[in-house]
């Protein structure tokens, strides 16, 4: 399973053996693909990342940087065509910052008969990721 944390500096584990990216690009797209629930446009990707580029040199990049996170990670973790990039849903990926939301939206929606200890673990479990 992947593990990625984004609270706090980044860092990315599969089945508990780190994974080193070097690039800052490629954490921030990485990063940024987590979090979206939805597919992303390149056009955004690139302007995103490199809005100091045009469309067509920031889209270079943005090829060149998910080429090499394909190649370090997976290749299956992406899904991409001309026109967007994702990550794939059904990839076991486990994100500090969705759990953290997650953590957070079930103690929101806690009814009030719900045992405060319920409660309560939820808010340190989000502390603590926090």
């Amino acid at each position: 399973m992947w593990k990625l944390t984004l609270l706090g500096a980044p860092a990315l584990e599969l089945n508990g053996r780190a994974i080193h990216i070097r690039r800052r690009k490629a954490w921030a797209l990485l990063a940024y693909l987590a979090v979206s629930p939805h597919k992303q446009t390149r056009e955004t990707l690139a302007a995103l990342l490199w809005p100091e580029h045009d469309e067509r040199a920031g889209r270079a990049d943005l090829s060149r940087v998910l080429s090499s996170l394909r190649k370090a990670l997976d290749p299956d973790l992406f899904l991409s065509d001309r026109q967007s990039v994702m990550l794939h849903t059904g990839a076991e990926l486990w994100v500090d910052v969705l759990h953290f939301r997650e953590l957070l939206d079930a103690r929101r929606a806690a009814s009030t008969e719900e045992p405060q200890g319920a409660q309560h673990n939820r808010l340190v479990a989000a502390t603590n990721l926090y």
